[in-house]
């Protein structure tokens, strides 16, 4: 990587991903705009992408999967064992590094926002015991399904957002 070319640049090649992120009105774009950066190499809450259908070796389906923490799981953030508090402890410091690198005003806030957000999406995911049961995972519905199931959110705009061709099933 050219280091030198890179803090040259400075958030100059982002600047389009942060304008649109401060931009945001409501949880549909945010939705939108989730599904938009979905063929980039961004961590993000909510992950699509296909696989094989675990029930049928010979077909391939689209599958949504939790994702957005950074840390490697839930347990990082609601962990009790101090292994847990020294790894939180370690990226919040990190998050507020960064934060400081990129000029933002307030780092050490920031990262506690960024830590307390995930630590929110972490209590709203399945433990790793939970996703290695397939009875909880496989949850095969249409797009239509999916709507009815949480009828605030837009997923044909996610869909769309993502690229993601239009099908009934």
């Amino acid at each position: 990587m050219d280091e030198a070319a890179a803090e040259k640049k400075g958030l100059q090649p982002i600047e389009a991903d942060l304008q649109a992120v401060t931009m945001l009105a409501g949880r549909n774009e945010l939705l939108k705009l989730i599904g938009s950066w979905q063929s980039g190499n961004v961590q993000l809450p909510l992950g699509l992408f296909v696989g094989i259908d675990a029930r049928n070796a010979t077909a391939y389906l689209p599958e949504l999967y939790q994702s957005g923490l950074i840390m490697p799981d839930r347990d990082y953030y609601l962990g009790k064992d101090a292994r847990f508090a020294k790894a939180r402890g370690a990226y919040q410091a990190y998050l507020g590094k960064l934060f400081r690198l990129a000029g933002y005003a307030q780092p050490e806030k920031r990262a506690q926002r960024v830590i307390a957000l995930e630590t929110k999406l972490a209590k709203l995911q399945r433990s790793r015991v939970e996703n290695r049961d397939p009875q909880k995972t496989y949850n095969k519905m249409t797009p239509a399904q999916l709507a009815k199931l949480a009828p605030k959110l837009d997923w044909q705009g996610f869909l769309s957002a993502a690229a993601w061709p239009e099908s009934q099933s």
